[in-house]
């Protein structure tokens, strides 16, 4: 029993899995690799051959090296069994004898204990001369970090300039608040305006369409916030337009009468509302455990939220998968675009339910074989248009922040100047763009496109994410500009000579968005 590397069974732990396997049969697939070397399960196929059993389910996994075989073999087990706090550690010696170089928050999230455990062992291990120091180890991300975080310093002034460097502080600080507060409210506006392209709904409006037996959707949430000035600067309404909860509710789906539904949810009370609201019965969920760069522990109030649910509902006569089949209930995946999830759900669900239509609602890029409805879908998938029939959408640009589209800004009164401007006071729609670009780069967000090109040739920003000290005197300088040509609910435009097509603002209302 070459990775048999737990202490065995106790007594009673083994005649109860005799008993179940009995009862119910081998519910766990037994591993293998490709040599026919158990990697999981010899208790279960000690336990069928004593039976007389030739016939349990099995699974291989090929191209593994010895150490991951090792593990995988530690990992599949660690969490399942009760071990005691010295067999914990035994296992955790033994895997730390095979990767020393990895992290001790990666093995502790491997063997699912506490990293200050590992950290112990690792100490013990280290001090005794039975694994070597490493100054630089791979963390749950594969991405190589200091073994211990660097001590930070910081420069303390004397006590006669402490208040007077607080003042200037705070005054810097409300200034970035106030512009970062500027660029988000165009930034929603451009949102909002994208996402009409979108804003009808087939089957809410009795128009004959295609009903689906397999639905994936991850709704728009709207988040409460603490401050509407700074609580929103990473909110959802950057990125994409939110729907209520009771927009959300009254939407629905086009499922068939028998059917699957697959639901992100971030509240699990309101998804469960959704679900019941759309017309399914809630079953189960999977989870997913967010990995964040580096030490990251994302946000939250009550908790950091790194777990996200996709819960699952049925409704009509819909069958579970086959068992072996099933995913585990939660799995670890990196963190990548703002709400992005992981492709790793949607191919589960592919494995599933091969060979099914399946819809994807609130689509966010184009997946081989669905059909698909959202926002970042394009103006095609409000009537569930295939993947394959627009892989690349006309005048969409996914991965462009939305500043570089320049709409013009609807001013919030709280957060700019009051005052009035001028009939005569207008700025451009490239000076606009301009001004958002280097407002956003000042923020911290990142933006791409041919205008941040532009501006690095200028030298108003440096390696494209932070403003030189002109950018920073040319953004004033804009700033200025725009308030002067803000009525307190709009930007005030100047025309455009060639461009007859472009729709003009009226005095007191936004005006269409003009692409930089």
């Amino acid at each position: 029993m070459k990775y048999q590397l737990l202490p065995p069974l106790s007594a009673e732990e083994y005649a109860s899995l005799e008993a179940s396997i009995i009862a119910h049969g081998v519910l766990v697939p037994v591993e293998y690799d490709e040599d026919g070397e158990i990697l999981d399960g010899h208790h279960r196929v000690a336990i069928c051959e004593s039976l007389g059993l030739v016939d349990w389910p099995r699974f291989v996994r090929k191209g593994l090296s010895e150490t991951d075989k090792r593990k995988l073999a530690r990992e599949l087990n660690v969490s399942r069994r009760h071990l005691t706090t010295a067999q914990k550690q035994a296992v955790i010696a033994d895997q730390l004898r095979d990767t020393p170089s990895i992290s001790s928050r990666a093995i502790a999230g491997m063997l699912g204990v506490h990293h200050s455990t590992v950290e112990t062992v690792r100490k013990r291990m280290v001090d005794g001369g039975e694994i070597s120091h490493h100054e630089e180890v791979e963390g749950r991300d594969g991405v190589k970090q200091p073994a211990r975080k660097t001590i930070k310093t910081s420069f303390m002034p004397d006590a006669d300039n402490r208040r007077e460097l607080m003042k200037v502080a705070k005054g810097l600080r409300a200034e970035q608040q106030k512009l970062r507060h500027t660029v988000r409210i165009a930034t929603m506006q451009l949102t909002a305006e994208r996402g009409k392209a979108t804003s009808r709904v087939w089957w809410k409006d009795g128009e004959a369409g295609p009903t689906y037996p397999v639905i994936y959707a991850d709704p728009p949430h709207k988040f409460l916030v603490h401050s509407e000035v700074t609580g929103r600067e990473k909110s959802a309404e950057n990125h994409y337009p939110t729907m209520d909860l009771q927009a959300i509710l009254d939407l629905g789906c086009p499922a068939g009468k028998d059917g699957v539904l697959f639901l992100w949810v971030t509240d699990l009370a309101n998804g469960l509302r959704i679900m019941e609201a759309w017309g399914f019965t809630f079953k189960s969920f999977w989870g997913w455990k967010k990995v964040y760069p580096g030490e990251q522990l994302g946000t939250g109030y009550w908790s950091f939220d790194n777990l996200e649910l996709l819960l699952i509902g049925t409704r009509g006569d819909v069958p579970a998968p086959l068992p072996g089949t099933q995913p585990q209930k939660c799995t670890e995946h990196p963190v990548a675009a703002h709400s992005a999830k992981p492709d790793w759900y949607a191919e589960q669900i592919e494995r599933l339910y091969p060979g099914v239509p399946k819809l994807e609602m609130f689509c966010r890029s184009p997946r081989p074989g669905w059909d698909h409805w959202g926002f970042e879908a394009g103006e095609e998938s409000e009537r569930g248009v295939t993947r394959e029939d627009k892989p690349q959408l006309s005048g969409e640009c996914p991965e462009a922040p939305p500043v570089e589209e320049a709409p013009a800004v609807a001013v919030d009164s709280a957060a700019e100047s009051q005052g009035t401007a001028s009939a005569s006071s207008s700025v451009t729609a490239d000076e606009l763009a301009e001004f958002k670009a280097l407002g956003a780069i000042g923020a911290g967000v990142t933006v791409k496109g041919p205008l941040i090109d532009s501006l690095n040739e200028r030298g108003l920003i440096w390696a494209g994410k932070e403003l030189t000290v002109g950018g920073a005197q040319r953004l004033a300088e804009l700033g200025r500009m725009v308030e002067a040509a803000s009525d307190g609910d709009a930007v005030n435009l100047a025309p455009i000579a060639d461009a007859a097509d472009v729709p003009t603002k009226k005095r007191g209302r936004p005006s269409k968005a003009v692409p930089a």
